[in-house]
């Protein structure tokens, strides 16, 4: 299995971006332990990684790896949405 690269864009230690890096974190340790690398950048504390990665809404999360980048804005409580973005059945 290919390791699923994940990277999540938040805006500061706000409730919305502590509930998003939670969901996703805790499905991932379910769903994918041992093959997922997250990376979590706060747009406040490095907005060029966010103009670059074109981010207009935050929480984003972009899946890199395994193709094809795939990309699910909001706040990632819809459960069977975000397995269905990483690909997890």
């Amino acid at each position: 299995m290919d390791v699923c690269e994940l990277r999540l864009y938040v805006s500061g230690n706000t409730t919305r971006s502590t509930r998003a890096i939670q969901t996703l974190r805790s499905l991932c340790d379910n769903h994918l332990a041992g093959a997922y690398s997250l990376e979590v950048i706060d747009i406040y504390q490095n907005p060029k990684a966010a103009r670059d990665a074109q981010i207009i809404a935050v929480p984003t999360l972009m899946k890199l790896k395994p193709m094809p980048v795939r990309l699910l804005i909001g706040d990632l409580s819809d459960t069977a949405t975000l397995r269905s973005a990483l690909g997890i059945e």
